[in-house]
């Protein structure tokens, strides 16, 4: 009878330490699993400042594209200003001569 009683305890022992390294495994499964699951929300939020590095750089070079576009734009209509004022300037010159010989056939006429 003691003998059977002995082993029941011991069989008793033996199921609880094994539910002990069950639930022990399942604990350290659980760790990892989250482990895991906060190195992908990192990888992601990485990702992510990384896209959003990209758009503002992104960003900042169309503007920088934009403003040369502006200053080429400027500077065609700077140029064409200075064309038009040497032709307004040539044409001024020419009518001067113009007249002069006017006046000097009339002084010799």
């Amino acid at each position: 009878e003691r003998e059977r009683e002995r082993e029941r305890e011991r069989e008793v022992e033996e199921q609880e330490r094994a539910s002990e390294r069950k639930k022990g495994m399942e604990r350290e499964e659980e760790k990892e699993m989250e482990q895991e699951r906060e190195n992908e929300r990192k990888k992601r939020r990485e990702k992510e400042r990384e896209k959003e590095k990209m758009e503002v750089l992104e960003k900042e070079r169309e503007t920088e594209r934009e403003m040369e576009k502006e200053m080429e734009r400027e500077m065609e209509k700077e140029t064409e200003k200075e064309t038009e004022s040497k032709k307004k300037t040539e044409s001024e010159k020419r009518k001067e001569k113009e007249k002069e010989k006017e006046k000097e056939q009339e002084t010799c006429g």
